[in-house]
């Protein structure tokens, strides 16, 4: 015993210290030992336990005083910042006899400098929609503004569908706190006249304020003599479009009128009543009265298409005396040009005017003749006299020759050459304008000049009847410009595209001609957003004038074109050049080629190619020598390659698409090349709540 104690003390002493004199225990002592070392882990956990209770009880004390602290300051401030609202909106709306209404709204509120700061605004709506969709616009007259029952400066502001009205001073702040405004203003055509009854549909707060209404009240004094059994009401309360019911209404002994709202409304929420009342009490305005409102409303529409159709008689009647064409005689195919004419001569007798296109055809023509060469590197084209030719070239050739190659015998077609191209333009135009014009067809220009003035007159005064005229008016003065540039642009775009997609020659061609479309292309977006822009703001200021301006430009397009007309010898000829172009554009399989077979030869596509150009039918043309041209690439003698030109749109493989492809890639560079540069623009249960008249909203400013 003496022993297992001596042992106790030296293991409590620390004085058991290896592995050997462990084991020499009994089990006894070692069961001991064992309990002893368990209960001082278990005090260890219980300590750590305690000690991260604490901690964890620490962190909540301090969490929960922070939030308690942070409460207190938003308590704090939102005491001294209280939420602005209207505290009450009151309505006192008297129907007179002859149809007029006078509203005095008293509209109490808290500011707290938020958005009341310097007042509130009222927005009133005066133009709407009748059933019929005609413009229906009422009177608003202001009577009296009041703050604090004392006089309040305002100003009103225009808005697309009604008034806004700014209560209070541009450079005085409002210190925080209540104030009552009053606002009391006239206005007419508001009430219902019904077969058997007369009715007020008015929306007493309108559904656009910002702020939510505590309490909302409304009275309506009717004209003397309606008796109280017959008057009937009805409501609505709650956002657009609601039915709710959330009110009280009730006939007074006097004959009045009251409503209330049974709960507060949150913000662009309000309240709508419906007044019902015999007939013969208030008068209902004459037809003729109706008439004057309703050509009042609608007196920009009323011009417009008065406009309309005094400029559509004009052109109408024009037409039918000087511009109808003579009737067409019988078309026969014919394998040549008619009367020698050029290929420029062709096209400008069928398009009766001319452009680019005339021009490429001529340069084709003097190239196919052998007195020039067309050559083409990365999108660029050089055009290059050959030495010592001898082609006959007709007088208007002669000409744009001349004029190409004044100061060398090779020109670029790039704008810093436009100046001799443009001569070169202007000198084929002049010569086939003098030729052919009023001997082959008449444009008819005073004619057209008058349908102009008339436009003019049509939409200026259109612009001027527009509710927001100056605005209107420059709007419309400022898009015609911007249109025209729009307008070009579009004609670039597309013409670009076109040639793309119709010109598959080398892939280092097509790769550049894809660039400069797609550059274009990019390019001319913000002038289209730009347009898109104009429209709408001008159907901000008066939607109905986009018709009326679409529709003159319209007009004057078509009859532009409508009042070109042949005379009887140049319908002669036109008919023989329909029968020169059944021919070109005949295919293998038309009976016309079964009938009248020709040989098709290399030398027959380049004698009439540049006819097929000038009549668009440069693609039919090129497919019905595709065959032969490919035979011929594919010969001993080195294949077919036009002798006159070199570049990406020959590609042998693809024959059929050569001619669309110089066609428009030549009209394209010729047509940007001859311009100076920056010498053109880039450029009853029924109804609802927000339903009736009145409305509108307001908040703060």
């Amino acid at each position: 015993m003496k022993t297992a104690k001596k042992k106790q003390l030296q293991i409590k002493g620390g004085k058991v210290g290896t592995v050997g004199e462990f084991l020499q225990l009994s089990r006894e002592e070692s069961a001991y030992i064992k309990k002893k070392l368990t209960l001082s882990k278990n005090r260890q956990r219980h300590f750590a336990s305690l000690f991260c209770r604490c901690v964890i009880g620490a962190l909540a004390v301090c969490l929960a005083g922070f939030l308690t602290l942070a409460v207190a300051l938003c308590t704090s401030a939102s005491a001294q910042n209280p939420e602005e609202r209207i505290l009450s909106f009151k309505s006192h709306i008297t129907v007179t006899p002859g149809g007029t209404m006078l509203v005095t709204e008293t509209i109490r509120v808290r500011a707290a400098g938020d958005q009341i700061k310097r007042g509130i605004y009222r927005d009133f709506p005066t133009r709407y929609k009748d059933r019929r969709g005609n413009n229906y616009v009422v009177g608003f007259n202001i009577k009296d503004v009041k703050r604090d029952n004392a006089s309040e400066d305002y100003h009103t502001e225009n808005l697309s569908n009604g008034v806004r009205v700014y209560i209070g001073k541009r450079d005085y702040i409002l210190p925080p706190g209540e104030y009552t405004y009053t606002l009391t203003y006239q206005t007419d055509r508001q009430l219902g006249f019904f077969g058997d009854h007369d009715e007020l549909y008015w929306n007493v707060t309108g559904n656009g304020w910002i702020f939510p209404i505590d309490a909302t009240a409304a009275t309506v004094v009717l004209p003397e003599g309606v008796p109280r059994d017959k008057v009937t009401l009805d409501g609505y309360t709650g956002p657009q479009g609601a039915k709710d019911k959330n009110f009280v209404g009730t006939v007074n002994e006097d004959g009045s009128i009251s409503f209330a709202a049974t709960k507060g409304f949150g913000a662009n929420e309000g309240l709508t009543i419906v007044v019902g009342w015999p007939k013969g009490f208030v008068v209902e305005p004459p037809l003729e009265k109706k008439l004057w409102y309703f050509t009042h409303d609608n007196v920009t529409a009323i011009t417009g298409a008065a406009g309309l159709i005094v400029l559509l008689v004009y052109y109408m009647g024009t037409w039918f005396f000087v511009g109808r064409d003579p009737e067409k005689g019988t078309i026969m195919p014919l394998y040549e040009p008619p009367d020698h004419l050029s290929p420029a001569a062709v096209r400008f007798i069928t398009q009766m005017g001319y452009d680019s296109k005339a021009f490429a055809a001529t340069i084709v023509n003097m190239a196919v003749k052998g007195f020039l060469s067309i050559s083409e590197k990365a999108g660029e084209y050089t055009l290059e006299k050959k030495a010592g030719s001898k082609a006959a070239l007709s007088r208007d050739e002669q000409g744009v020759a001349s004029k190409l190659f004044a100061s060398g015998s090779s020109i670029v077609l790039k704008q810093k050459n436009h100046a001799s191209i443009r001569s070169a333009k202007e000198s084929l135009g002049t010569s086939l304008s003098s030729a052919y014009e009023k001997n082959y067809f008449v444009k008819n220009r005073r004619q057209f000049i008058v349908g102009l003035l008339i436009s003019i007159v049509v939409l200026a005064a259109s612009f001027l009847s527009a509710r927001d005229a100056g605005e209107a008016l420059f709007l419309g003065i400022w898009l015609t410009f911007w249109s025209l540039g729009v307008a070009v642009l579009l004609f670039v775009v597309v013409r670009l595209w076109k040639a793309v997609f119709t010109g598959w020659g080398r892939a280092a061609g097509r790769k550049g001609a894809i660039g400069a479309t797609l550059f274009m292309t990019f390019f001319s977006i913000p002038f289209f957003g730009g347009e898109v822009f104009g429209l709408y703001s001008l159907a901000q200021a008066s939607p109905v004038l986009i018709p009326v301006l679409g529709g003159v430009v319209f007009v004057n397009v078509l009859f532009y074109h409508l009042l070109k007309a042949p005379t009887m010898l140049g319908r002669k000829v036109l008919d023989r050049i329909e029968g020169f172009k059944t021919f070109l554009a005949a295919t293998e399989q038309d009976r016309l080629s079964r009938l009248y077979p020709v040989e098709r030869t290399p030398e027959l596509f380049e004698k009439y190619l540049p006819y097929a150009l000038a009549l668009d039918v440069e693609q039919p043309w090129t497919e019905q020598f595709s065959d032969v041209l490919s035979r011929s690439a594919v010969g001993e003698t080195g294949g077919y390659h036009p002798r006159w030109y070199s570049g990406s749109a020959w590609d042998s493989s693809m024959t059929g698409s050569f001619a669309g492809s110089i066609g428009e890639a030549l009209s394209g560079a010729i047509s940007s090349s001859s311009t100076a540069p920056g010498s053109s623009s880039g450029g009853g249960g029924g109804g609802s709540s927000g339903g009736g008249g009145g409305g509108g909203g307001g908040g703060g400013w």
